[in-house]
């Protein structure tokens, strides 16, 4: 959001481990339903990972095979979960909620993996404050990501 402070949520994980994201659903959404989640890596463009309508089964995208990605809804909530993280996987994970007769509603968590890992930097303009407890990130002015390698 342009000239806005802006606050995203990280979810912090182990490589190898699962990684959960959660999408709560507002009350007005209910009947045809259609979730999406995408994925987001630094300097790119957002990626469809998968799409469910509210009565059917998920639709994966072949980049995103239900072998290594799951999600589970419910009238409230859509929880995607990647089975087991890979380095390519850390990244901004979205989730679009789409009513037929109402806008989408958009939502994203950053997923940061523990260990030797590529951490990306809105250049120059991105402050990022890991706190122990609340794993957010400040973002002041979101310009094209630099990527930076760090250990942790």
């Amino acid at each position: 959001i342009k000239g806005w402070d802006t606050l995203v949520p990280v979810t912090t994980v182990e490589l190898g481990e699962p990684a959960t994201f959660t999408c709560a659903f507002p009350n007005a959404l209910i009947s045809r339903r259609s979730i999406q989640w995408y994925k987001q890596s630094a300097g790119d463009l957002l990626k469809l990972i998968v799409t469910r309508q509210k009565s059917t089964q998920p639709e994966y995208a072949p980049e995103f095979p239900a072998s290594r990605f799951q999600v589970n809804s419910d009238d409230n909530f859509s929880n995607l979960t990647i089975l087991r993280t890979r380095q390519e996987d850390e990244g901004m994970y979205h989730c679009a909620v789409s009513e037929w007769i109402i806008k989408t509603v958009w939502s994203g968590t950053y997923l940061l993996l523990k260990g030797n890992l590529v951490v990306y930097f809105y250049k120059v303009f991105l402050m990022l404050h890991i706190d122990q407890k609340l794993q957010n990130v400040d973002v002041y002015k979101k310009e094209p990501f630099k990527r930076t390698t760090r250990n942790f």
